[in-house]
């Protein structure tokens, strides 16, 4: 009898091949969705520590103590002016840290309140300086928010608490294009004594943060280089520069 070929074999080898493929890329589809979450999680994460940084008890306590400080010496104006400066910062950081990117000229605000309320609790005893060119465009360049402000922090309390009216803080902004350039500087202890005076193994929270959330964002922009912080002897200066770069996102 004459043999008849059907196909049969073929057709089932068919069928076993698209189940597997669609297997695979099931697979392939909840591996991504599983990543894209533990992503999202680890960026939400993050966003809880910055605004934990940001909200960091011993300057509020400070603060608090500063405007307790000018109403028992019956200051209303000045107790009106710290109260308006304290309000808009926590406000500021309340609306940004779910942010995923500001503007650089509302981040120059937040960061300048922060300071000059700084500048009045430690009674005037460090003046400060924001340079950047006259042509940068900073309503147009967008950043990650709050970036720059717990370096500022650091400058502040590690460098300059200890001042005797003399200290100064500068931060420059240069715009290289992709990232911004941003460096500060102080005139004070320096980061090499300041770090004889902590723990052995101490790390800052705040380069640790900025590092982690550096990572993130370099996963989009590798072309932007690592944080550098380092003492001002190596020019024969006082003090620390702290030179970090930002993605820009717009």
């Amino acid at each position: 009898p004459t043999e008849i070929y059907t196909g049969t074999t073929s057709s089932a080898a068919s069928d076993v091949y698209k189940r597997q493929l669609i297997i695979l890329l099931l697979l392939i589809i909840s591996i991504f969705f599983m990543r894209r979450r533990q992503q999202k999680l680890k960026e939400a994460n993050l966003k809880q520590q910055l605004f934990l940084s940001q909200m960091n008890p011993h300057f509020i306590f400070n603060a608090l103590g500063s405007i307790q400080n000018y109403l028992y010496k019956n200051k209303p104006e000045l107790t009106a002016g710290y109260l308006a400066r304290f309000s808009y910062l926590m406000r500021s950081i309340l609306n940004n840290s779910s942010k995923k990117s500001i503007c650089l000229s509302e981040e120059i605000e937040i960061l300048k309140n922060y300071i000059e309320l700084e500048q009045m609790r430690l009674n005037n005893s460090f003046d400060y300086e924001i340079q950047y060119p006259d042509d940068m465009e900073t309503d147009f360049i967008d950043i990650p928010p709050m970036m720059i402000q717990p370096f500022a922090e650091n400058a502040i309390k590690h460098g300059l608490k200890e001042g005797k009216g003399d200290g100064r803080l500068t931060v420059m902004f240069k715009d290289k294009g992709e990232y911004l350039e941003v460096l500060i500087t102080d005139n004070g202890v320096g980061i090499d004594a300041s770090m004889k005076s902590k723990a052995p193994g101490h790390k800052s929270m705040a380069l640790s943060i900025f590092n982690r959330r550096m990572q993130i964002y370099r996963k989009h922009s590798r072309k932007v280089p690592l944080p550098s912080i380092k003492d001002r002897s190596y020019a024969g200066l006082q003090g620390t520069e702290v030179e970090l770069f930002l993605p820009v996102l717009n």
